[in-house]
């Protein structure tokens, strides 16, 4: 009977220790492969800092680059109503990232009459544009535009492009002016939330007046109407060059 307790006992020791051993064994193995992976060093067998090797995060292949600021101005729609926006550009070719950003407009004494934040995503090598129609400035009239923008996080996101474009389109004169544009889905498959903007270009392909619109969906080969109008006429009859930038999901 003594035997066979000590054996018991000494069963339980063996099973206790190797429970013990596989703990501290699986600690000290995550905290030297992945322990390392946070201290902001590159070293043991990663590829960069933090990153490759052993640690779970992948290196990313091209630094980030910031947005590029390709404009941003204001719009006069009417007596103290405009319209405000700004056109950025992704120039990181593998990279996406949601932007922060702070749209700002001053008067000529530079007091701030309009400010608004938001957030847009920048997918890899696309223009997106910032737009805040119909802004009320009452008699203070905008003399500049500013705009601030953060990306907190670059990531790896891949994007293909909307198959929609804009094969027709007629820019309509009058004292409220307007632009009929046809819409059409080359994919056999639905396209959803179709934001259509477009940009009305002088003599020197300068941008004067932008609007946008979103249509609901196009069905798979089909095609739809987009209208953009503004309440008064431009000082040109008719505008050098329109273009159209679409962004979409499936």
């Amino acid at each position: 009977m003594q035997i066979w307790r000590i054996k018991r006992q000494l069963v339980g020791i063996v099973l206790f220790g190797s429970i013990a051993i596989l703990i501290v064994g699986g600690l000290l193995y995550f905290i030297l492969t992945y322990g390392t992976c946070r201290d902001g060093i590159q070293n043991r067998d990663e590829k960069g800092i933090d990153c490759g090797g052993s640690c779970p995060t992948e290196c990313l292949i091209e630094l980030p680059k910031k947005p590029i600021q390709l404009w941003k101005r204001f719009f006069k729609i009417s007596q103290g109503l405009y319209d405000i926006g700004a056109l950025v550009q992704n120039n990181n070719q593998l990279l996406s990232g949601k932007a922060n950003y702070v749209l700002k407009a001053y008067d000529n004494k530079a007091v701030l009459i309009f400010s608004k934040n938001g957030s847009i995503m920048l997918f890899p090598g696309e223009k997106a544009l910032i737009f805040e129609p119909n802004v009320r400035v009452g008699l203070r009239d905008p003399e500049r535009v500013e705009l601030e923008l953060v990306v907190p996080k670059w990531e790896r996101i891949e994007q293909i492009p909307p198959p929609v474009n804009v094969v027709e389109h007629q820019f309509v004169t009058g004292s409220s002016p307007r632009v009929d544009a046809i819409v059409e889905n080359a994919s056999i498959f639905p396209v959803k939330n179709i934001v259509v903007a477009v940009f009305l270009h002088d003599e020197q392909e300068n941008v004067y007046a932008i609007s946008r619109t979103v249509i609901d969906e196009i069905k798979g080969s089909g095609r739809e109407t987009a209208v953009f109008a503004w309440p008064e006429g431009f000082r040109l009859a008719a505008p050098n060059l329109i273009t159209f930038l679409i962004t979409s999901s499936i």
